[in-house]
């Protein structure tokens, strides 16, 4: 197994840039130590500081996608996080199903509620900062 690393790098005025590598290690304690060295190097080449390291292991999946799936025919889902603000979720190839004829999407449909769902309180997944979804808001097409 390879990790794929994702460095979060930051300049003096707070603007962020992401620099991925690949890692040929087989072990996270590995790759691990590898990152250590890395960030030490980007740091003594850059004048920015590394602020954030995803590590991750890239998983390939066989499905197939819908037939006539879009990728640039998406839809947003708007959503207010438990720290009040609101969010948007953008799904690419939105399931037409669940669009409205006026270009609004059905927000109580099963398929939007165990989506939103998985980003609620308690729940495993997290958007924005670390933030969970307390309401769905509205949904529509993009343009």
């Amino acid at each position: 197994m390879a990790f794929e690393i994702t460095f979060t790098l930051q300049d003096a005025y707070a603007r962020r840039t992401t620099r991925r590598y690949a890692n040929d290690r087989t072990l996270l304690a590995d790759a691990s130590t590898d990152v250590t060295a890395m960030i030490g190097y980007l740091e003594a080449l850059s004048n920015c500081a590394v602020v954030k390291v995803v590590i991750g292991a890239p998983t390939t999946y066989a499905t197939s996608p819908a037939a006539g799936a879009n990728v640039d025919a998406g839809a947003t889902i708007h959503v207010r996080l438990d720290n009040g603000k609101l969010y948007p979720l953008h799904i690419p190839a939105v399931d037409t199903t669940i669009i409205n004829a006026d270009g609004s999407m059905d927000i109580a449909d099963a398929i939007v509620t165990n989506f939103t769902g998985a980003f609620g309180s308690g729940a495993h997944w997290t958007v924005s900062e670390g933030n969970t979804v307390d309401a769905v808001e509205s949904g529509e097409l993009d343009r």
